[in-house]
């Protein structure tokens, strides 16, 4: 198995009425970029609420996922597989605004097997932008599955963390 590099957005989204290659009131806007080491397009949204995005991949078997985003203030992806129950929130601690710099993080291992990604900007603080630049997923051997496995089927390996300030929508809108 070979490494998957997700950086041509406009091939892969669906529905595919859901963006546009302009930036259009409540769709994703497909922007091309350029690094010293890949271009492809990105996948972005202006303090609005477009319709969930599904990329479907059809991949069988255990991936490390990474997540690549533009690095400025107010940077925030809502991210899931569509197995799961609820998003993960993907925030970047970026420059300020204007900042030209791309930045690739782990995301999560996870089954691939009938399971596609799910992007979404719902529930997110008014003035913030979304703005992907691709997905990397990279094939586990099974030494490292079983490793996983082994680490996380042991309870004293659970976790669960949660926070909620109530600061974004409360305060935003002054409820």
């Amino acid at each position: 198995m070979q490494e998957i590099l997700i950086n041509n957005f406009s091939e892969m989204c669906a529905p595919s009425d859901a963006v546009n290659n302009v930036a259009i009131k409540n769709k994703w806007c497909l922007i091309p970029y350029e690094t010293g080491e890949c271009s492809g397009i990105m996948l972005s949204s202006f303090n609005e609420e477009p319709e969930d995005i599904t990329i479907s991949l059809n991949l069988k078997g255990f991936y490390k996922i990474y997540i690549a985003l533009l690095m400025y203030d107010s940077n925030i992806v809502n991210i899931k597989l569509s197995n799961d129950e609820c998003f993960y929130k993907i925030a970047t601690h970026g420059q300020g605004w204007g900042a030209d710099e791309i930045e690739e993080a782990f995301w999560r291992v996870a089954d691939m097997t009938e399971n596609n990604i799910v992007i979404s900007r719902k529930r997110i603080a008014y003035g913030t932008n979304s703005n992907i630049a691709w997905i990397r997923l990279v094939p586990m051997t099974e030494q490292e599955v079983s490793a996983y496995r082994s680490y996380y089927s042991k309870q004293e390996n659970k976790r669960l963390y949660a926070t909620d300030d109530i600061h974004n929508k409360l305060f935003l809108e002054r409820i």
